[in-house]
């Protein structure tokens, strides 16, 4: 953004400053809205496709890394990915792992996978039967620069907000 404005002089009408503090003013609200039942809330995060599950590192797509900047402790298999070996990235999981990915909140994406709620390990999940569980749009993953950030971490917000008080006893 900073090599963009320069080039385009007074045409720029974005400010990496801008975008930093309105990035920084979300993940406030984020904490605030969670407080310190960060403290004891564990997330697991599963990319569900048609015939396997995969998962990414506390830093890899846009959700973990602003779940991690605000405190959150993972699954074992976020840790896992996390792995110099893996770069992030962890694919290949049979369904029969889905059960690893218990937390106290999930959040999911699904590739060509629209029944992916019925499957019966994921139904028996105590997360999901809690109904803390976040479908995360693929889009929301990509992306480095600050308004994809933004965008992923005021939707995490709204959907934090929607799924109201959290338990933090799931496992």
């Amino acid at each position: 953004m900073a090599d963009f404005a320069v080039l385009v002089g007074d045409a720029a009408t974005v400010s990496i400053v801008d975008q930093q503090a309105e990035f920084a003013r979300v993940i406030g609200e984020i904490q605030s809205l969670l407080g310190s039942r960060w403290q004891e809330m564990t997330v697991g995060v599963v990319e569900i496709r048609q015939d396997q599950l995969g998962t990414f590192g506390a830093t890899a797509v846009l959700p973990t890394d602003i779940l991690t900047r605000v405190g959150v402790s993972w699954v074992p298999l976020q840790g896992e990915a996390d792995t110099a070996a893996n770069g992030g990235f962890l694919y290949g999981l049979s369904y029969e792992r889905l059960t690893e990915f218990n937390a106290d909140l999930l959040l999911v994406t699904q590739f060509d996978v629209p029944d992916y709620a019925e499957i019966p390990i994921y139904q028996q999940l105590p997360v999901v039967q809690a109904g803390q569980v976040i479908l995360v749009p693929e889009g929301v993953f990509y992306g480095v620069h600050y308004p994809n950030y933004i965008a992923t971490a005021t939707f995490l917000l709204d959907e934090l907000r929607a799924l109201g008080e959290l338990r933090t006893d799931i496992v």
